[in-house]
């Protein structure tokens, strides 16, 4: 009597468990970072609105004074991690959209600043950033839109070699910290052969790499020897003076137009931050 291949039937099992394990460990890597902050931000406040849109989160000031930030976040975090970046920017004068990538991996939708500028014409003139490979998306878009930014906000990141931006008159505001374990000097020294010659770097020394969001720690980051709400007050108000000085420049956006300078600088030549 012959009796069927159990081979069949065994590889099928093997490949469903296969299959399970993979959707497991994609699952596992594109999980979104916990999110510790324990202040309400996404009310609105007096001076400013707060709207949860499609594309993320809208800060709105009630008289907006100065140039809006679209801000990408770091890999796996959710914008709800810079609620106070959105908060006190807006406080000051300045709309601010936190987007909300998919995954929250920028990289995968890093035109969608586009969609966000089309949504909201009422802001004339924008800047766009981010935090980590947020910041390296900011970058890319800042480079390639045909719409011109006003300026452009790294934090804790650095844009690829490839972005362009050296020979350009965009205007950079880099924010690093001293105990970052994620953004090497090394990362940060070949920066000055991309970005233009005027950026301003500012170095939060004692912080590091997750304290520029409220998510936690990060793994093969530096322990910083600052606390957290101390770092993030000292970058708001490095953003915020950048962001004023950027719309006080009495001319149309340009981000990448040649720059006619003898070649970049470094940038940590700007100003330093201490606690």
């Amino acid at each position: 009597m012959n009796y069927p291949s159990s081979k069949p039937r065994l590889l099928g099992i093997a490949m469903v468990v296969g299959l399970s394990v993979a959707a497991v460990g994609v699952a596992w890597f594109f999980r979104p970072a916990p999110i510790e902050t324990g202040a309400d931000l996404l009310s609105s406040q007096n001076g400013y609105g707060v709207h949860v849109e499609s594309y993320g989160i809208f800060y709105m000031p009630d008289s907006p004074l100065g140039i809006g930030l679209i801000f990408y976040t770091e890999a796996r975090v959710p914008p709800e991690a810079y609620e106070w970046l959105g908060a006190g920017l807006a406080a000051k004068g300045h709309p601010v959209y936190l987007v909300k990538s998919p995954l929250n991996f920028a990289n995968f939708a890093p035109k969608m600043a586009d969609a966000i500028r089309q949504a909201h014409p009422e802001i004339e003139r924008w800047a766009v950033g981010g935090h980590g490979l947020g910041g390296q998306a900011a970058a890319l878009y800042a480079h390639g839109t045909k719409r011109p930014v006003a300026a452009l906000v790294l934090l804790a990141a650095v844009p690829p070699p490839f972005a362009g931006l050296a020979t350009t008159n965009l205007q950079v505001l880099l924010v690093s910290a001293s105990e970052d374990g994620l953004l090497s000097d090394g990362k940060l020294r070949a920066a000055e052969s991309v970005l233009p010659p005027t950026t301003r770097h500012v170095v939060i020394q004692g912080g590091n790499h997750a304290q520029f969001g409220e998510y936690g720690p990060a793994e093969g980051d530096g322990k910083a020897m600052i606390d957290g709400g101390r770092q993030r007050a000292m970058v708001l108000d490095s953003l915020a003076s950048f962001l004023d000085k950027v719309a006080a420049i009495d001319r149309p956006a340009a981000a990448v137009q040649p720059n006619s300078g003898s070649g970049p600088t470094a940038p940590g030549s700007g100003t330093v931050s201490t606690p």
